[in-house]
């Protein structure tokens, strides 16, 4: 067997341009850091700001583009994530609601969905509603940010 060589003699110093390195390094993450400012901060999902989580079971698949156009014109909805939650005939609505709303959140979205023209003759149940406190939320942003903190100062104390 006859071994195949790409480079041959490669003798690279990566040492010698460390700084180059730590220059370009540097500047992506201020790149990255100014981006963040300039764009009003992390947008945080549902699960760390809070909110409700509706989750519904289609008798056949459905598209999931369909059930966020009908979620589209519900009014008081401003902002919603829409996805398969492991069967494709069960999908996850998660979505911010005015508060006190939380609880009747479920009954409003399947009144809405019963009625749109995008789910004509589709059979549903809604399995299950949750909601989602601001302060679980905010206990979810501090672990998430420690468990990064941790990670990040493993890997440096592995490298070094």
């Amino acid at each position: 067997m006859r071994t195949i060589w790409l480079f041959r003699n490669a003798n690279y110093s990566f040492l010698k341009h460390r700084n180059v390195g730590y220059m370009v390094s540097g500047l992506l993450i201020l790149a990255t850091v100014v981006s963040i400012i300039i764009h009003g901060g992390l947008e945080y999902s549902i699960d760390f700001t809070g909110g409700t989580l509706v989750q519904l079971d289609f008798e056949d698949p459905v598209e999931i583009q369909a059930l966020r156009d009908a979620l589209a014109g519900m009014e008081g909805l401003e902002s919603s994530e829409v996805q398969r939650y492991g069967d494709p005939s069960d999908v996850v609505v998660r979505a911010q609601v005015p508060p006190g709303q939380e609880e009747v959140f479920g009954d409003r979205i399947e009144a809405h969905l019963r009625q749109a023209p995008e789910l004509e003759g589709r059979s549903f149940a809604v399995v299950r509603t949750e909601a989602v406190g601001p302060k679980i939320g905010g206990e979810l942003k501090r672990d998430a940010l420690l468990a990064m903190l941790y990670a990040l100062g493993l890997i440096l104390v592995y490298v070094a």
